[in-house]
């Protein structure tokens, strides 16, 4: 009786996959074997580097008063709702565009509602007034007594200044 061919497929580059596919130990050194030479390649160069980050044209590390900036703004959740990401132009008219609906009922009668965007979005900003006034309700609503001015003035003025501290202390009422 004569074969067709060597078994397991020949002298071809997968000829021993049905050891591996029938025989799950050597299939797990198989993967353990192909992890160990990924993690060699991937870190292996990282031993003969001096430095691993590249300096990118235009950068510098943060300021103190920007890193503390940055911290309050991701410690707070700011980055949810303002973040700095780059959305198609698409996106923004389809998010910003004004909502309207329109029915006409089985009379004939239509009757249309239109809803602006809203208050502070990107399509509809709010002047730098009305973010004080915003911020003067909001201070009001937590304590009455509260003087909101200076904070404000320091808050215009939070680029020229050299110590956060100052601008933190103005957020803690006096009695």
């Amino acid at each position: 009786m004569s074969s067709s061919g060597p078994p397991h497929g020949g002298g071809s580059l997968f000829s021993g996959h049905q050891l591996l596919e029938t025989n799950p130990i050597y299939l797990v050194i198989g993967i353990l074997v192909m992890v160990a030479i990924g993690g060699v390649v991937e870190i292996a160069p990282l031993f003969y580097l001096k430095n691993t980050l590249e300096a990118v044209h235009g950068m510098r590390p943060y300021t103190p008063l920007e890193l503390a900036g940055r911290n309050i703004y991701v410690r707070e959740g700011c980055a949810l709702c303002h973040s700095q990401m780059i959305r198609a132009l698409r996106d923004e008219v389809e998010r910003y565009d004004l909502s309207s609906l329109r029915i006409t009922t089985s009379g004939g009668e239509t009757c249309a509602l239109s809803q602006p965007a809203a208050r502070g979005s990107d399509a509809n900003p709010m002047s730098d007034k009305d973010l004080e006034n915003k911020l003067r309700d909001a201070a009001t609503n937590w304590n009455p007594r509260h003087d909101i001015a200076p904070l404000i003035d320091a808050i215009w003025q939070v680029e020229q200044s050299d110590d956060i501290a100052s601008l933190a202390a103005l957020t803690v009422p006096r009695a």
